[in-house]
């Protein structure tokens, strides 16, 4: 929220502070407190969640967070790795018709984008770590195998003990 500030940006003008689940619940919420001690009055947080649409593409959804027609919100992500879950976020604050502000707030940002539809990220840490497709990575050409932590049993595999 200082990087804000140095931008010259108001938070008189954050109605909202929202992330998408689960990652970013706490740093909206963080950030909503943020706003609130400036401003003198409550500014509430909340998030999206994953979802399907009638064709079973994924969404975020505003399932226990209410947002508003014109509702001000600011967008908070724990970290950006290709931006999709921060603009899928940003789809479901269009179906209502509320804005985003100029800013995308994110812990990290390991892509090498710097905005996301016109908005400036603005990232407490920021290093390109390059993503890989199997055939082009070189972990994997050296034996290490590719993962998705909460698929199957990943979780396990990822946390047991191996022996030295």
């Amino acid at each position: 929220m200082a990087i804000l500030a140095s931008k010259k940006f108001s938070t008189k003008a954050i109605q909202k502070a929202i992330g998408p689940a689960m990652g970013a619940i706490n740093l909206a919420h963080h950030m909503g407190g943020v706003v609130s001690h400036e401003n003198g009055i409550v500014c509430p947080s909340g998030y999206a969640e994953k979802g399907f649409d009638e064709v079973g593409n994924k969404i975020m959804t505003f399932n226990r967070t209410k947002v508003y027609v014109g509702e001000r919100l600011i967008l908070g992500e724990d970290v950006i790795t290709t931006g999709t879950t921060v603009e899928l976020t940003m789809d479901a604050i269009d179906r209502h018709n509320a804005e985003t502000l100029d800013y995308i707030v994110t812990l990290i940002n390991r892509s090498d984008v710097t905005h996301i539809r016109g908005r400036e990220i603005i990232a407490l840490y920021h290093e390109h770590h390059p993503n890989y497709e199997p055939d082009d990575c070189p972990y994997c050409k050296t034996g290490s195998v590719a993962l998705r932590a909460k698929e199957g049993n990943n979780w396990q595999l990822l946390h047991q003990n191996y022996s030295e």
